[in-house]
């Protein structure tokens, strides 16, 4: 979930460490900007072809990577050393409080991304499509920095639509607006995981997927200058975020893609599902907008409500909602308050993220030996919402490799200060195991079992398969 900064001092070819540590929440106010929203909305709306043609369906395939490479230095911080494991997206607003990320074991990872075109002519991108921001950031085509290096970088200067955008300072009463005007574009900065980037804001046409007309206008971050980490090891271009409008710059609708194509109306409905594909599937994963794809569902849907808000009571962007419990082997262990954790569905997390208590706890009742000597008794673990449990199987949270084998878990500490956290992280190992939808419309994510390729040696059916799984906790108060 990004936070941005705006930097008054910053130019473009100022540093990293000219970036202000104050947070920008930018809350758009269509009543107070009413004139600068109807503005903006003529010059980018007003010639896209999108809104003539018919609400479609569209479907992105989404590619498998190579294993991502996360680089740290050694205790002795004379040689850099490259380990293999769990990544989160979110980002960050302040470089001083930037949130403790870290793995609780390595493991080797699969990264997902999909194709966007952008600018016209279109230059084509592959973006990470992460569900637990809002906005969309490219590397430049004039980036330098190490982190941009191996990447396609988005030039403005050979896009014809391309154009720059500000933000304007508001008067107290009213917000700051993001405006869309033919001058020096403004200049943010950004943390995202580990790293930091510094960049401008452009206006450009926006379009899913490598075909199709599923487009529209849309305010985006160009990456000037990135750090090293963990840019340099991403395996695509850059990161579309797919959540909702709220907790970063996308709080301006403009800079949330989605939601300027629900603007238009290009989509036969304003959702998307998400069906991640396992190493034993022939089919591509891929995420479908417009339309839910009941071939990919094992289950009937559970309709989860959105919990928008922290703590503070703003909006947040993630699409999240409140966690009764965790269970283990079908009894809940109090891992959560009375109240619940609050979850996000986040496509750019491949583990199971949350606050350090949580992982260890959850870790504590596992006892995943790294020699793989218990891995057969592993039990099931459990997310409960609403009392109904969806579990994930040994296989889904531990990665054994090697020979001999070695277990390696899916957990990942991640610790997002407040107001924004504490957020639990169902991450790729859910989302593999359970298809979701995403409906803007309702506020609602749906979550079923998801149709997968049988396992080898399994004579197990998916829809056998999610009678043993999604199931109803035995509520308890985890001593027995």
């Amino acid at each position: 979930e990004p936070f941005f900064l705006v930097s008054n001092d910053c130019t473009g070819g100022g540093t990293m460490g000219s970036v202000s540590a104050l947070p920008l929440a930018i809350a758009l106010h269509l009543a107070a900007a009413a004139r600068a929203e109807e503005g903006f909305l003529q010059a980018v709306h007003g010639p896209v072809a999108s809104a003539e043609v018919a609400p479609r369906i569209l479907r992105v395939p989404l590619h498998r990577g190579p294993p991502l490479l996360r680089a740290h230095w050694s205790e002795h911080k004379s040689d850099e050393a490259i380990e293999r494991g769990p990544v989160s997206f979110l980002q960050t607003a302040s470089q001083a409080n930037i949130m403790d990320v870290k793995a609780a074991s390595s493991a080797p990872v699969v990264d997902i991304y999909g194709q966007i075109r952008v600018g016209t002519p279109p230059q084509e991108f592959s973006v990470a499509i992460d569900t637990g921001s809002s906005s969309l950031l490219l590397p430049s085509s004039t980036c330098s920095s190490m982190g941009c290096r191996g990447h396609n970088g988005y030039a403005a200067n050979a896009s014809s639509t391309a154009r720059a955008a500000q933000i304007a300072d508001g008067d107290g009463s009213s917000p700051q607006i993001l405006l869309d005007i033919a001058a020096k574009p403004e200049m943010v900065s950004l943390s995202v995981s580990t790293g930091a980037a510094v960049g401008d804001l452009f206006v450009d046409r926006v379009c899913l997927g490598s075909t199709g007309d599923v487009c529209a206008d849309t305010a985006f971050v160009r990456m000037l200058q990135m750090t090293r980490e963990p840019f340099r090891s991403l395996p695509y271009d850059g990161v579309l975020g797919v959540g909702l409008p709220g907790g970063d710059m996308a709080a301006d609708t403009r800079l949330n893609l989605l939601g300027n194509i629900a603007e238009l109306g290009a989509l036969k409905s304003n959702l998307f599902g998400v069906w991640l594909a396992t190493e034993d599937d022939e089919d591509q994963s891929e995420i479908t907008f417009g339309e839910p794809d009941a071939r990919r569902m094992a289950s009937e849907l559970l309709w989860l409500p959105v919990t928008r808000n922290d703590a503070g009571g703003s909006p947040t962007g993630t699409w999240q909602s409140t966690m009764d419990d965790v269970a283990i082997s079908g009894i809940t262990r109090g891992l959560c308050s009375g109240a619940g954790c609050e979850a996000a569905f986040d496509t750019g997390t491949n583990a199971i993220g949350g606050p350090e208590s949580f992982v260890d706890g959850i870790l504590a009742e596992l006892q995943i030996q790294k020699d793989c000597s218990n891995y057969e008794s592993l039990p099931l673990l459990g997310f409960v919402f609403r009392g109904q449990t969806f579990n994930l199987e040994r296989h889904d949270y531990v990665k054994m490799a090697g020979q001999p084998p070695e277990c390696f878990n899916r957990f990942l500490v991640v610790d997002i200060p407040p107001p924004k956290g504490p957020l639990v992280l169902l991450g790729d190992p859910f989302l593999r195991r359970y298809y979701t939808i995403y409906d803007r419309g309702s506020m609602q994510v749906g979550v079923a079992y998801s149709n997968h390729r049988q396992r080898p040696g399994s004579p197990e059916t998916n829809q056998e398969a999610a009678g043993r799984l999604v199931s109803y906790s035995q509520l308890n108060d985890g001593n027995q």
